[in-house]
């Protein structure tokens, strides 16, 4: 199969957090490049969170030590992984 991503990701495993509409979900990064994250959920994400959704990322599992959040977009969900696409600030 062909890889039709323009920019290479970097495999990794590292605790984050993903928050949607004002919840916070926890899960495992999988995988980061310069465009975006790929994130497995440690629990189900609840069927609110849909393709297109604006979300936050954080690098950490504590949001008190995280030094930013990342504005991201979904882009791919399957159960249990969310892709993620990070926003550029205007």
């Amino acid at each position: 199969m062909n890889e039709l991503r323009r920019v290479q990701r970097i495999s990794c495993v590292s605790k984050c957090m993903l928050f949607h509409n004002g919840s916070k979900y926890s899960g495992v990064l999988e995988d980061i490049s310069l465009c975006g994250a790929l994130v497995t959920m440690t629990n189900s994400l609840p069927y609110v969170v849909r393709i297109g959704d604006t979300c936050s990322l954080l690098f950490c599992d504590d949001q008190q030590y995280c030094p930013g959040e990342y504005s991201s977009t979904v882009v791919r969900i399957s159960t249990p992984k969310v892709g993620l696409q990070f926003v550029r600030p205007e």
